[in-house]
């Protein structure tokens, strides 16, 4: 392998388009007999522009030694457009070249030009099919090659039916974005958030690389640019590991239409007032340490404190809606890095013309209910922006309200990790981010943009927490009937989020019904007073409490019950079983008995249990808020609760007229 050093400048505001140069492309051969003068025409069908930019430097590999003669040190670069089955020359641009290093005798190349692209233009090469051909490079679904005879100039075309596949050039470009005037938004386009040195969640896995896969198994993904965008400048990542990294999920993928775009700066910075300032974890740990449990939060470093968890709620939630790059799209697919569809052999409806169909403002995928810590302020800030703008509300507040509701958690100030019910914040309702379509009609209107902003400038994400999927909720519900919200059925677009390695994939495959609980284990307890008359005995249990297993059958029959809380269960080592009998409340240590099988524990299972009992203990059962493996939404059931919720507050409004 060659080892190329990347020069290419990226400061003030330059990025990267092309790939790795560490490896050596060799363009297809020349067909001949075809008549003089033949070019070699290499287009590079994978790379594809991120909007409109300038190219400003390329740099290239190249497999040739270069000519002596200085003025012949120069490269043509084809600017083209595809029409149908052809594509159309729009420019040819000579762009000289001077030697930056060499490696086994081959040169790496660097120019400048000065080109415009599209996002529907492609780059190519020329070159004169003179003397001995290139070798061939083989097949390679990054490129295009065609031989053609006779004049090159602006407006010829080339049919796609003389094509032949090659191995995409080894170039890079660097580039800036160029603003055109807005013009009407049309189309689709779908965007996804990556990390490139470390993925954000999933640890040592491709996920994105796995979703890429999944997701061109869908026929209306190949319809519409998929957007990248990365933090590689945020988070220092060499040039060379950007391209390679490009390089590497186009691959992965099969025929979708990728375009990258580095939105570090955007990323980090904060809009308030007229400024943006930039927010780094510093900052943030004067903002945590306020908090009553900043010392655990600085220890443990939870996913939803660190900078760059706020910092993407933060972008989702206003920032994403004014990237000049989507200035002209209509309708924007979000997708998280960890969050796909699954197709497989399924004939699924399109979202993007689905959306269209009837002028939807908004594609929703899941709903849940936001934790009280992350919602501080947030009810009151609502409230205050409703009254203070004289917003008249498109929806009934019923539809929009949490009044009432509580969720378990975990007492923050009991060390014993008691569990207790929590009341909601009055407003906590979320709309799951992790697949969502946005109008951006809708989204970037003055009002909405107005609100959007309002709530960037409180610092609402930095300082509470505020969660991207709490504040796209009321986005919607406070400008928008629910009659323009499209509700995406599990049947019709089914998915899965989340990281495969930490085995919560395997919950759908051992109980499809059971994948929205979890059970904590309270070990050596009991608590009769709590048991139903229901049981099992011999359950399976490979390896027991700690291992990473679960009794299957025990989980499966509590989450059948409605009133079940969890259930107790003595295990056997010899015999990897255990016995479990349901329970109707919550156990807690100091209302149980302890002691293990050793003691008083034990005394109420010696007369419905085998012997030879080994440990035993208590499971409690929790709802998972916000936490999805498989998309499980059900439009019908969602709409039925919103209708009820609907018809209650109205009763009993009734009820209290005089």
């Amino acid at each position: 392998m060659l080892a190329w050093l990347l020069l290419l400048p990226l400061a003030n505001g330059r990025q990267l388009l092309g790939h790795s140069l560490n490896s050596l492309a060799l363009p297809p051969r020349c067909k001949v007999g075809l008549g003089e003068p033949q070019h070699l025409l290499w287009v590079d069908w994978s790379l594809r522009s991120p909007g409109r930019i300038q190219l400003q430097e390329v740099q290239l590999a190249w497999h040739l030694p270069l000519p002596e003669n200085l003025e012949e040190q120069a490269i043509f670069i084809a600017q083209l457009r595809r029409h149908g089955e052809a594509f159309t020359l729009q420019e040819v641009h000579h762009v000289p070249l001077r030697e930056i290093s060499r490696s086994e005798g081959l040169p790496l190349l660097n120019g400048s030009l000065q080109l415009v692209l599209d996002d529907s233009d492609l780059l190519g090469l020329f070159e004169l099919c003179e003397g001995n051909s290139p070798v061939a490079a083989g097949s390679f679904p990054g490129a295009f090659a065609f031989t053609v005879q006779g004049e090159i100039k602006r407006g010829r075309q080339v049919d796609l039916s003389m094509a032949e596949s090659a191995r995409h050039p080894a170039w890079a470009f660097s580039f800036i974005e160029d603003h055109a005037s807005p013009v009407a938004r049309e189309g689709g386009a779908v965007q996804i958030l990556a990390r490139v040195v470390e993925e954000a969640k999933c640890h040592n896995e491709d996920n994105l690389v796995k979703n890429l896969r999944s997701l061109a198994t869908c026929p209306w993904a190949h319809n519409y640019p998929i957007y990248i965008l990365h933090t590689a400048q945020m988070e220092g990542a060499e040039e060379e590991q950007l391209l390679s990294w490009m390089d590497g999920l186009r691959f992965a993928q099969d025929g979708m239409d990728l375009r990258f775009l580095d939105v570090s700066e955007d990323f980090q910075r904060v809009e308030v007032g007229d400024s943006k300032v930039k927010i780094d974890q510093d900052d943030l740990l004067w903002f945590d340490a306020t908090l009553t449990n900043s010392p655990e939060i600085r220890k443990a470093k939870p996913r939803r404190f660190q900078a760059g968890y706020r910092h993407m709620c933060r972008f989702q939630s206003s920032t994403v809606l004014t990237l000049p790059v989507f200035q002209h799209t209509r309708y924007l697919l979000h997708l998280d890095s960890d969050a796909t569809f699954r197709c497989e052999g399924s004939d699924q409806l399109d979202p993007f013309q689905e959306m269209a169909r009837k002028d939807y403002v908004y594609g929703l995928f899941e709903v849940g209910l936001e934790d009280p810590g992350c919602t501080k302020g947030w009810s009151n800030f609502l409230k205050e922006w409703v009254l203070l703008n004289d917003i008249e509300l498109p929806n009934p507040v019923a539809a929009l309200s949490t009044a009432g509701k509580t969720i378990t958690q975990v007492d923050p100030y009991n060390k014993s990790e008691r569990m207790i019910e929590v009341p909601l914040g009055s407003l906590s309702l979320t709309w799951g981010t992790a697949w969502e379509v946005l109008d951006l009609d809708f989204f970037t209107s003055p009002v909405l943009m107005h609100f959007s902003k309002r709530v960037e400038g409180a610092l609402g994400h930095y300082r509470f927490l505020w969660g991207d999927h709490l504040i796209r909720a009321y986005q919607v519900l406070l400008y928008a009937p629910l009659e323009r919200v499209r509700c995406f059925d599990t049947a019709e677009l089914h998915g899965r989020h989340g990281c495969s390695a930490d085995g919560q994939f395997g919950i759908e495959e051992e109980d499809p019904e059971g994948w929205q609980n979890i059970y904590s284990v309270l070990d050596n307890v009991s608590c009769p007073h709590l048991w139903y008359a229901d049981g099992l005995e011999g359950v399976e249990w490979r390896g027991g409490p700690g291992s990473g297993t679960s009794p299957i059958a025990c989980l499966k029959m509590c989450n059948s019950l409605p009133d079940c809380q969890g259930f107790d269960f003595v295990y056997r080592d010899l015999s990897q079983n255990c016995d479990c009998v349901m329970r109707m409340g919550r156990a807690f240590d100091e209302e149980c008995h302890g002691g293990g099988v050793q003691g008083d524990a034990m005394a109420p299972w010696l007369p419905v249990s085998e012997p030879g009992a080994t440990l035993l203990g208590a499971a409690n059962r929790y709802q998972i808020i916000e936490r999805m493996v498989e998309r499980q939404m059900n439009c019908s059931l969602w709409q039925e609760e919103i209708a009820e919720r609907i018809r209650r507050a109205d009763v009993e409004r009734l009820q209290d007229l005089p």
